[in-house]
């Protein structure tokens, strides 16, 4: 992905031909994401894909001051969810 990732955008995560082919692409910069830990705004929204296994989806969503909030993972119509649950901080270098 980009550094200035723009709703449109599509990228290679990973490429070797017939074995690893998974793409992303950005759907949003600014979708707003409720989880048990409270409500995100300006979340960036990308989808996941390979060629290799068109029945498998992912969308994840990020947010710039804590990082991944949400995975949904959608295979032959079945859709799973992961979601973060817990953030703990570290105490300050002295």
């Amino acid at each position: 992905m980009k550094a200035q990732p723009q709703p449109g955008d599509r990228y290679r995560q990973e490429f070797l031909k017939g074995e690893a082919e998974d793409m992303g692409e950005v759907l949003s910069l600014d979708d707003s994401v409720t989880i048990g830990l409270g409500t995100f705004s300006g979340c960036l929204c990308i989808k996941d894909w390979s060629p290799l296994e068109p029945e498998v989806v992912e969308h994840k969503f990020y947010s710039r001051a804590v990082g991944n909030l949400i995975l949904e993972k959608k295979v032959a119509g079945e859709t799973g969810r992961m979601e973060l649950r817990e953030m703990k901080f570290a105490a300050a270098a002295q």
